[in-house]
């Protein structure tokens, strides 16, 4: 029995010591309370024993208790962790939805951001009324904490580095590797963070891939990002206004924002350029300045003088020669009046003019901006005692070009279905009348259709010619007064003209009486007559073709072609004309002249650079717009009729230099008829130098539109 009693006081002694110990175990554990041991006396005995005679039989473990005394408060780097003050547990539930008590208030938040322990039970809490007491007529529920509420980390985002590269480094050309030096100059590293609040050791290398010079005086380096020894790829964040809305840039640096793009999409008659799609339009990625900017430009063909040209030195004006001569004649063997010692050669014999109206004619054709190919010729110059230089014909080349394509007419002498042919008849002095069929005259000289006014006074001209009465006599259509202008030249000839229109339709054409007229002097002198008021009755190049603005310009030995509208949709074409089929097909006299004054090939064509959707870089900028003007208020009410009387038809207007005074006809106007007949008038403004406005139109009553280069 006693060793009974001795085994009980071991096992007691046993359990007070492992109390102890799990104490001092837990003595860092959040929450935990203390235990004692409670020991109980063993005492045995029966109704026949004397209970002061009976010895005990040993020790018992009653309890082991927790003593619930408040602990020490401590503060933790959590903000979610929580300590209770007095008494009381924290109600969590385990996944199961069993319910456990602890006052381990250490807490975080899971993926629903509910709170919960370490062990992942939850949390469990009572929701509050509006006095922001517990409502304890409802259950318990998790307790959940939205994000945003909470301080959580923040991922680096932004970088900013203040370098100074060496300048003197001598730029690497072999493949970059960051476990080879030799393939870069220059390291920095430095740490990231990222959404987690892990750290992450950043590296950029810097490599020099080129040296400043005179040109592009920059070095030129390159970086190369690592981040925990993986490489990274750049990717740029697209610039955006302070709402948000992003930045689009095209090749032309014109910035629109994405709503401005998307409003330009349901309201452009061209919506595609405006598309945000792949191709389109560039991502603007800085707001900052964009890189060189690219002058408007049209298309422009160059045509060198062919190495060895007899017209060189005219051309350009050296070695003591004053232009090209066009009135220089041709011997029998070809050779050039003004291009040797002598002339003509040998026994050769006169054959006529070098610079023929067939070999000036047709020369070449020329689109232009997508245009039909319209012909250009310098028929006009032939056989004139005229000497030009490069510049002069390339200025001469600019008026043609630009009557060509222009919104002008031309004149048509067609007899109507059952009319009569279109005649003029001069009476000079006491001379004997002569009569003229101009249709007749123009199909003689291989004139088809309408007629250019250039063309109508060579015709007139070379028939009075054959007339001794009037061989001197040479007609002209002069723009600038707009009649046709007759120069007596032998001036013991001059004598006033009746002029008689004949055929159906010849006084509306010539707009003269149909009994005749006497031509009035276009000043005090007699050898001058106008023809007034004659303005070309036929069609203008259709409206799709027309085209303004065009420049030829000659430079060191080249004649410059240029479109009047620039930008990359311009383009040009010059194409010379053949005769003949296959083995036989050869230029035609006046393309071969073309070739030999101008350096043509047989086509020369600069392309239009559609390149919106392909995103290019531009090449010769953003198209052309045409110039606008705009008028102060009218001094009448413009939505009713007005007058316009002797007191205000007149009006100077001046058009890149071209000045005219304009004498509107007098009547009455609604404001479209106004505008239209303005219009009209300022397109018929012309000089003395062969230059015309062309492509004026007026859009409304304030606002006179203007072709690509014109301005008012």
């Amino acid at each position: 029995m006693s060793f009974y009693t001795s085994l009980t006081g071991l096992n007691a002694a046993t359990t007070e010591l492992a109390v102890t110990s799990n104490n001092i175990a837990n003595a860092g554990t959040s929450g935990f309370k203390r235990s004692t041991a409670d020991f109980g006396d063993i005492f045995a005995t029966s109704p026949l024993q004397k209970a002061s005679s009976v010895v005990g039989a040993g020790v018992s473990l009653k309890e082991v208790v927790q003593e619930f005394s408040q602990g020490n408060i401590e503060f933790s780097a959590n903000s979610l962790d929580l300590a209770i003050t007095g008494d009381g547990f924290f109600a969590l539930q385990t996944s199961d939805g069993t319910s456990v008590y602890t006052r381990n208030g250490g807490f975080m938040l899971n993926e629903q951001n509910q709170m919960v322990n370490a062990a992942g039970q939850a949390l469990m809490s009572l929701p509050v009324d509006s006095t922001n007491k517990a409502d304890f007529s409802e259950p318990l529920t998790a307790m959940s904490i939205p994000r945003a509420t909470v301080s959580e980390f923040q991922a680096t985002t932004n970088v900013e580095l203040g370098l100074n590269l060496p300048s003197q480094s001598e730029p690497i050309s072999a493949v970059f590797n960051p476990n080879k030096p030799e393939t870069y100059h220059k390291t920095t590293s430095f740490t990231v963070y990222g959404a987690s609040g892990s750290s992450h050791l950043s590296t950029v290398y810097y490599v020099k891939t080129a040296s400043a010079t005179a040109d592009d005086p920059f070095n030129k380096w390159q970086t190369y990002v690592y981040i925990d020894d993986q490489a990274v790829d750049p990717a740029l964040v697209q610039a955006s206004d302070s709402g948000g809305d992003q930045f689009f840039v095209n090749k032309y640096g014109e910035l629109k924002t994405s709503s401005e793009l998307q409003a330009l999409q349901r309201t452009s008659a061209d919506s595609a350029q405006f598309l945000i799609t792949t191709g389109t339009v560039y991502k603007k990625y800085s707001n900052d300045q964009l890189s060189q900017p690219i002058v408007s430009q049209p298309a422009t063909i160059a045509s060198a003088i062919p190495e060895g040209s007899i017209f060189t030195d005219n051309l350009n004006l050296t070695n003591n020669k004053d232009g090209v001569n066009f009135a220089a004649r041709v011997d029998s063997d070809k050779n050039i009046e003004g291009y040797g010692d002598t002339f003509p050669v040998g026994d050769a014999t006169v054959a006529g003019n070098y610079f023929s109206r067939d070999r000036l004619t047709n020369m070449f054709k020329i689109s232009i901006d997508g245009s039909e190919p319209v012909a250009i010729g310098l028929e006009h110059l032939a056989g004139t005692d005229q000497q030009l230089s490069g510049q002069q014909i390339a200025f001469e080349l600019t008026n043609i070009m630009n009557e060509r394509f222009g919104d002008g007419k031309r004149f048509n002498f067609a007899a109507p279905e059952g009319g009569t042919a279109t005649t003029l008849k001069l009476k000079r002095g006491d001379s004997a009348e002569i009569t003229l069929d101009v249709q007749a005259l123009l199909t003689a000289e291989k004139i088809e259709g309408e007629a250019t006014a250039e063309s109508v006074g060579y015709v007139l001209t070379k028939a009075l010619a054959a007339d001794p009465n009037y061989a001197d006599v040479v007609v002209a259509y002069d723009p600038v007064n707009q009649g046709f202008k007759f120069t007596q030249t032998d001036k013991d000839k001059v004598s006033a003209i009746t002029a008689t229109p004949g055929g159906t339709n010849g006084a509306s054409i010539f707009k003269l009486a149909s009994a005749g007229e006497v031509l009035a002097p276009l000043d005090t002198e007699q050898d001058v007559l106008l023809m007034r008021g004659v303005l070309p009755n036929g069609t203008a190049l259709a409206a799709a073709d027309q085209r303004f603005g065009i420049a030829v310009e000659y430079s060191d030995g080249q004649f410059l072609f240029k479109s009047g509208q620039t930008g990359d949709q311009s383009s040009l074409q010059i194409t010379l004309n053949t005769e003949g089929e296959g083995e036989a097909e050869k230029l035609t006299e006046a393309s071969e002249f073309a070739a030999t004054l101008f350096g043509f090939s047989e086509t020369q064509s600069v392309a239009a650079q559609y390149s919106q959707v392909n995103n290019l870089p531009t090449l010769r900028g953003q198209n052309s717009v045409p110039a606008t003007v705009t008028g102060n208020a009218m001094g009448v009410d413009a939505t009713e009729s007005f007058s316009v009387t002797a007191a205000n038809r007149n009006l100077t207007v001046i058009v890149d230099g071209i000045s005219s005074q304009i004498n509107l006809d007098l009547g009455q106007y609604s404001i479209g008829t106004f505008t239209k007949h303005l219009q009209d008038k300022v397109n018929l403004m012309a000089d003395s130098l062969g230059r015309s406005v062309s492509g004026v139109k007026a859009v409304s009553y304030t606002h006179l539109t203007l072709p690509t280069i014109y301005s008012v």
